[in-house]
Parts: structure tokens; C-alpha cells; sequence
């Protein structure tokens, strides 16, 4: 199966009056896209977040703070419908669509990848469903039916941020968008954007987890006599306190806000395990790398033939090589 950048686009989001609403970064660029393709044709809209990204200034579409109550939003906005991402770490997506449901808004939610599909709408003890669960492709509707999520609530989606991405280009160009972040313009960049599995008990889920690969990142790069340069790009969701003892001299910590689609498109090559950024990495036709250690358990992405899955002896060969 190839990644596949069209989506459904379902007519009644662009109509009525929209309430957008995200947290995780995955999700916030779904929500984002659609909220873009839908405004021309709404009545009104808003977007609603509790966190912040450098690359939503790229929408040109004002987000708004999440407020302490968010009924307040319903009672003021009275939307027609609710379209919100999901996410782990937050339950502000949960919260609307709890609301919206008491008030008989219509509601939909896009998953943005193929794992956790249950955990995303449970809050405490409670499993909280919207109407409609959004899911990318038949992969992973089999894999949201395997975790209980009823099927008549699912519905293939696509990801709108797919296409989106398919026409975007950065307003910066290499020399002063390395300068601004603390790169050497003249040396080539290695991207290096691993997911922060221990979140999710990576170890056992996976077989490994971002710890375990930064140890061995480390062993690897700390030996090699780079003709190139290597960023590391923490996911907003990463604790970096876990990974000191671990890091790399040679491996560049990057901020991270840094819009990360700037740093995809003027990276000569991506490593990952397996987060959408190395999806939307192949998308711009960048070379992508997908560690993958002997013990790993599962690959998400395995459908998608999207990279390179490499083990510790491969990696190493081929970052000694690169030029």
C-alpha cells in the first residue's frame, strides 16, 4: 500500500458553522488542514487549541486559547458541528466532545496514526466517543476494530494534511533558515526525529522505546567523523531529561518549536521510527531511514513502504558513508 495524500471530503464539514479543536501536533495539523479547505465555504469558524506550534502560522488562520470552561465557546459560536483531532497527553478534545454531544452537535474525530486507538478517547474511567471516528485508511479501521472502537462510528478518511503538504514550500531559504536555528548552512543536515515511545510503555509494546535508540545513536555517532551535520528534533511530547545521560556529543539539540516542516525540506535525510513525520518526510521525497531494532515487537507504518528499515549495523553503515 502507498501513502495516499487525497481524502474524503465529507460535505457536511463545509457548511454551517465549525468548531476546530486539537492538542497533539499530529492532530493539530489535520484539524488545521481541514479548517483551511472548509473556511471559504462556512458560515463562520473558529479554532481552538490548549497548546501552541510554530507551524500553524503556516494556516494563516487565527487559533484561539482553550478557555477554562468550553461551553463558553458552544454558547457563544453555536456551531453545527464539532471537528476535532485526538490525542494522549490532553483531554481538551474529549471535553468538546462531551459537550457537543450534550447539546446534540454532530462531532468527528481524526485519528492521525494507526496505534492507540481506544486510549485516545478515554478520559479517567470513561470511554468518550464522538459520532463519527475519522481514521486514515483500512489499515487502520482493522486495527480501531481490534481495540473495540465500534464500526459504525468509523469512517475512512484520508488525512487532509496529506494534501496539504503535497503544494507547501518554506518562506526561508536553507542558508538563512539554518542560520536562524544554530545550523551551519555549508554542511548538509541529518534529521534525527524519534517519537517519545517510553510515553506509551514503548518497551513493551514496541520492543523498544526512544531511550534505548538514543543509546544507540550515541554508540554510533560519537565514532563517526561527520562530513554532515545532525539535528535532533524532540517531538512537543518528549521528556528530555530522560534521554541526558544518553545523548550524543556530535547530535545537535534543536528547539523544539521549530516549524518542522522547514527542517524535513531542508534535511537531506530523516530517521525515525515510525511518527508521521517520516510519512510526511517521503512526501517531499526525502530519503527516510526507520530504525528498527532486532527486539522490535510491531511496525505501525510496515504498510506504507515508507523508507528504509534499518537495524544498529546498517545504521551505522550507512551514516558512515553518507556524504
Amino acid at each position: 500500500m502507498r501513502i495516499e495524500t487525497n481524502y474524503n471530503k465529507l460535505p457536511d464539514l463545509y457548511s454551517g458553522r465549525g468548531l476546530f479543536v486539537y492538542s497533539d501536533p499530529g492532530g493539530a495539523k489535520a484539524v488545521l488542514s481541514q479548517a483551511f479547505d472548509s473556511r471559504g465555504s462556512l458560515e463562520s469558524y473558529e479554532v481552538v487549541s490548549d497548546r501552541h506550534y510554530d507551524f500553524t502560522k503556516d494556516f494563516l488562520i487565527p487559533v484561539s486559547i482553550f478557555p477554562s470552561d468550553p461551553a463558553v465557546n458552544l454558547n457563544r459560536l453555536k456551531p453545527t458541528f464539532l471537528f476535532t483531532g485526538t490525542s494522549y497527553t490532553s483531554q481538551i478534545e474529549l471535553r468538546y466532545i462531551q459537550l457537543a454531544k450534550q447539546f446534540h452537535i454532530p462531532c468527528y474525530a481524526f485519528v492521525d496514526h494507526w496505534t492507540s486507538f481506544l486510549k485516545r478517547f478515554t478520559m479517567g474511567d470513561e470511554v468518550v466517543f464522538p459520532d463519527h471516528i475519522l481514521v486514515i485508511d483500512s489499515v487502520a479501521k482493522e486495527k480501531a476494530l481490534s481495540e473495540g472502537i465500534p464500526e459504525n462510528r468509523i469512517s475512512i478518511f484520508g488525512n487532509p494534511y496529506y494534501q496539504y503538504l503535497m503544494t507547501w514550500v518554506p518562506t526561508r531559504e536553507r542558508e538563512a533558515f539554518f542560520k536562524a536555528i544554530g545550523l551551519d548552512p555549508n554542511r548538509k543536515l541529518i534529521l534525527f526525529a524519534p517519537e517519545p515511545l517510553s510515553n506509551v510503555n514503548g518497551s513493551e509494546i514496541f520492543g523498544f522505546d526512544e531511550i534505548f535508540a538514543m543509546n544507540v545513536m550515541k554508540t554510533i555517532v560519537d565514532k563517526i567523523h561527520f562530513r554532515f551535520q545532525m539535528g535532533f528534533k524532540p517531538h512537543p511530547n518528549q521528556n528530555l531529561e530522560i534521554l541526558k545521560t544518553s545523548f550524543p556529543k556530535n547530535l545537535i539539540l534543536l528547539d523544539q518549536t521549530i516549524n518542522p516542516n522547514e527542517l524535513l525540506y531542508h534535511s537531506e535525510m530523516v530517521i525515525g521510527f515510525f511518527s508521521n513525520m517520516l510519512v510526511e518526510a517521503k512526501i517531499m521525497g526525502k530519503k527516510v531511514l526507520r530504525y528498527h531494532p532486532k527486539e522490535a515487537k510491531q511496525d505501525p507504518l510496515s504498510h506504507l513502504n515508507i523508507g528504509e528499515v534499518v537495524d544498529s549495523d546498517s545504521l551505522q553503515q550507512i551514516l558512515s558513508e553518507f556524504v
